[in-house]
């Protein structure tokens, strides 16, 4: 006996040839299955290929094998949802854990979905491989992040660009984001710092993720409003505020020194000639006495 499932009904008997004089059973046409969906896991993270990938070098890609991981990871990670990596991404994975010079320690994350909390500083568009453009993929965008409460970078190798930033090597302002990819590998690079001594550029590190995208934080009108209205519009008035104290205290200071130095002068020196203050304190002039006065100036 054979049985035939559509959808939730099976047939339990034995069907009749289709085409017999005795068979009174439709021809019914079968929909190929969609191919099964892949598991977010990497397939391949115990392969020979996978374990050729080297640490703490510059670039990607050192060898073929390597590359070929790259590929892989790009691929599979297209095959979800920014929002199926999010759900599935650990969140107990610290950015240290990613960077030790432990071995077994860092490998037990490689090809692990892990998630960032954080900024986006910057977003460049960089080239695809051939493999990668025979699959539809033509375009990969770099993106570097800092993890929330952190002041090291993350790189993040993305099939799509985040919604509404445009590539550039600095975005102001930042912009909040949550993004969860495979962890490939801790790549070397050279930054603008100048070592104090050697004088030579510094070498830094960063784990290197691939993801379908990330989920970006919307910069409103009424958030900028909010940040002018509640910091730096604030900020302007109480300095303006300071300034305009202190000028006023400054003028304040010199015109009561004026005050106090015009009658200290005042009390050392009468002048003669002001009748409103010193006629009264003077004696009486008879007739003929300013001949006399006159005549003892030189």
């Amino acid at each position: 006996m054979v049985a035939l499932g559509f959808g939730s009904a099976a047939f339990a008997q034995e069907p009749p040839v289709v085409g017999s004089p005795e068979s009174t059973t439709p021809i019914v046409t079968v929909p190929a299955l969609p191919p099964a969906k892949p598991k977010l896991p990497y397939p391949d993270r115990d392969t020979a290929t996978a374990k050729y990938v080297k640490d703490f070098v510059r670039g990607l890609t050192e060898n073929d094998n390597e590359y070929a991981t790259y590929n892989g990871l790009v691929l599979h990670a297209n095959n979800f949802t920014v929002d199926e990596m999010l759900a599935a991404g650990r969140k107990d994975v610290a950015y240290a854990d990613l960077l030790a010079k432990d071995d077994d320690h860092r490998e037990t994350y490689r090809y692990e979905i892990i998630r960032f909390d954080g900024r986006l500083m910057r977003l460049k568009k960089i080239p695809s491989t051939p493999e990668l453009s025979s699959q539809g993929i033509t375009d990969l965008y770099e993106a570097w992040i800092y993890p929330a409460k952190d002041n090291k970078p993350v790189c993040v190798v993305l099939v799509e660009p985040p919604a509404g930033v445009e590539p550039n090597l600095l975005i102001v302002p930042n912009r909040t984001i949550s993004v969860a990819g495979y962890f490939y590998k801790v790549m070397a690079f050279t930054t603008d710092e100048k070592a104090s001594k050697e004088g030579n550029t510094i070498t830094r590190y960063a784990p290197v993720i691939f993801a379908k995208g990330m989920t970006v934080q919307p910069l409103s009108e009424s958030n900028t409003g909010n940040i002018w209205r509640t910091s730096f519009l604030p900020a302007v008035l109480t300095t303006i505020g300071l300034l305009t104290a202190f000028v006023l205290g400054l003028m304040w200071y010199f015109r009561r020194g004026d005050r106090v130095s015009k009658k200290a002068v005042e009390a050392k020196r009468m002048n003669p000639f002001d009748a409103s203050s010193n006629a009264q304190n003077m004696p009486p002039v008879e007739p003929g006495e300013w001949d006399s006065l006159s005549s003892d100036r030189p």
